[in-house]
This record gives structure tokens, C-alpha cells and sequence, in this order.
């Protein structure tokens, strides 16, 4: 098995962080390591089972009496549209505790600081949404506010999500009946790209387009209009 390119993308207090390079971070409490086939360990304690997904250990800060690890996991391969991000505590004896602080798609990144005895974890913005978490050690705070990114005003971006739609179209040709939330079941070229243009379109506006796509077996929708009905202004 090819060894994972692990990728970092964290702003941190340098003495407080332990930023990863490898596949495990050192706390003060022991070393935190994934052996490769989706299972974080502590020495000989099992942490954290990803049920077959990689995870991608994103470095452990100091909290008091107790270190945290974040990490994100998602299925390795180029067909992954979603990732989940957790925190782990590690604490004398080596006890341990996780917190999963949600699902998110494949462009969204990461930000994590140690500010005076909390953890903020800012994640980069998506479909319009920026989520924000403050740990103190013990239960994850988070909170969500309104962004307006720039790839909302990118009629490049809404002519690819029209492009995507052609998914829409094949699912009725080939004998969907086109009640479900068809994005769910795209190929992988319009699954991954769909998903990282979640700020370029009304997802709710989209599904009803696609829906009406699939029962036409055809694109019934030109582009000015989808434009006008699904992409942001």
C-alpha cells in the first residue's frame, strides 16, 4: 500500500502545537499513530476505528491537564465527496475521549490555534456557511455565520454546476425515477465536482432543476435560467 502524502493546513502557537510531519503526533502523554489500515492507536489502545476510511492526523495541542489531536478521515480515494473531522483528548493513564465535529466536503480545511486555556478550530467556508468550534477540554462549542465568498459571483463556476447537471439527465435515461436527491448518486467526475462548488449554487434550487432534468431526459432548463434559479448573486 502507497503510503499517504499527508497535508497540514494549520496556523498554531509553536509552543504550544505539535504539528504533524508523519503518520503520528507526540503528546505529553504518548505517541498518537495511525498504522495504516484506519485505526488510530495509543501504544497498544485502539482510539478510533474508521471503518475502512484513512485518517489523516492534523497535529495535537496542549490544554491543561490534557492534549488534543485533530484529525479528519475520508475514504482515500478520488471518488470521496464528504470528510469528517473529530478532536481527541489524551489525558494521564492514558485515557482518552472523541468528539466528531462534523461532516464536511473534500475543498474544506482546517485552521486550529491554542487561544489562553481553549482550541479554536476555524473551517474554511462552504456552500455560503463558515463554522467555527471553541474547545475548553471538555465539550466543543460551535458556532456557524453567513460568508460571502467570491466563487459565489463566478458565472464560470455556475456553468460548470450546469455541465454537472448533464448527471441529472443520465439518471432519467437510464430509468431512475428521479424522486431521490440525485447528487447522492452521481459518477464520480460530477460527485467530486459538484461538491467542491457547494458556494456556487442553491443546493435546494439545484435538486428541483435536476429532478425536472431527469423526468424530461433532457436538459429542459437553459443555462440563463438555471443560472437565475440555482446559482447565487
Amino acid at each position: 500500500m502507497m503510503r499517504k502524502i499527508l497535508f497540514c493546513a494549520l496556523v498554531f502557537n509553536l509552543l504550544l502545537a505539535n504539528v504533524c510531519s508523519a503518520e503520528s503526533v507526540k503528546t505529553r502523554y504518548g505517541t498518537v499513530s495511525e498504522d495504516g489500515a484506519g485505526q488510530l492507536h495509543l501504544g497498544k489502545k485502539l482510539l478510533h476505528d474508521a471503518d475502512d476510511n484513512n485518517i489523516y492526523l492534523q497535529g495535537s495541542f496542549q490544554l491543561k491537564d490534557k492534549d488534543v489531536v485533530l484529525f479528519n478521515s475520508h475514504c482515500g480515494g478520488s471518488g470521496c465527496v464528504e470528510q469528517s473531522f473529530y478532536l481527541l483528548t489524551v489525558s494521564k493513564g492514558g485515557a482518552s475521549k472523541k468528539f466528531k465535529l462534523g461532516d464536511f466536503s473534500m475543498g474544506v480545511e482546517a485552521t486550529a490555534r491554542v487561544e489562553g486555556e481553549r482550541l479554536k478550530v476555524v473551517f474554511s467556508p462552504e456552500n455560503g456557511r463558515q463554522e467555527t468550534v471553541v474547545f475548553d477540554g471538555e465539550k466543543p462549542a460551535k458556532t456557524v455565520k453567513r460568508v460571502k465568498s467570491k466563487a459565489e459571483l463566478s458565472k464560470e463556476n455556475c456553468q460548470w454546476v450546469y455541465k454537472y447537471a448533464d448527471s441529472c439527465v443520465d439518471a432519467g435515461q437510464n430509468g431512475n425515477d428521479c424522486n431521490a436527491k440525485l447528487r447522492d448518486d452521481f459518477p464520480g467526475w460530477s460527485a467530486r465536482g459538484i461538491a467542491e462548488l457547494d458556494d456556487s449554487y442553491k443546493p435546494a434550487a439545484f435538486d428541483k432543476a435536476c429532478r425536472s432534468m431527469c423526468l424530461a431526459k433532457r436538459k429542459n432548463i437553459g443555462f440563463d435560467a438555471f443560472a437565475k434559479i440555482v446559482c447565487k448573486s
